[in-house]
């Protein structure tokens, strides 16, 4: 969060829907832009993968993202949800470790938690959510 005797804290606003859904991204574009003003961000840009699933880190707006990490200037990530990043909890874990040496937190909106301390808790809470999302739907079903 930004404070008065300190330069804003920009932040990036990273978006994913696996189906195209102009309205879904939208929305979670809105939210995010929301919370961003909630905790006094200033808006870097936002990264908009529409269309995309979360099963890889192979996505063209996630990567602008990274490289523009990279470049200096982004303080923190904001997503809508850790799935929104990635699915697959390796993956996850990875980016969220890439992103804390860079000196880059990542804020999710859905919970307003930030990783800023350590992204391992993080990795847990996902872990435990996918159990969950495989749990309602049988593990019979998630096998095939």
């Amino acid at each position: 969060m930004s404070n008065k005797n300190q330069s804003p804290t920009y932040a990036a606003l990273y978006c994913r829907v696996a189906c195209k859904n102009k309205k879904r991204i939208k929305l979670q574009l809105a939210s995010l832009k929301q919370c961003a003003k909630k905790h006094g961000f200033k808006v870097f840009d936002a990264y908009l993968d529409n269309g995309r699933g979360g099963h890889d880190l192979n996505r063209p707006e996630l990567k602008r993202l990274r490289r523009d990490i990279k470049r200096g200037g982004v303080g923190v990530v904001l997503t809508r949800h850790p799935d929104r990043l990635s699915r697959n909890i390796v993956e996850l874990f990875t980016l969220l470790q890439e992103l804390q040496r860079q000196g880059t937190r990542v804020c999710f909106a859905d919970s307003d938690q930030c990783s800023s301390a350590d992204s391992s808790i993080f990795a847990t809470l996902f872990c435990f959510q996918q159990w969950e999302r495989f749990s309602h739907i049988g593990l019979n079903h998630a096998a095939d």
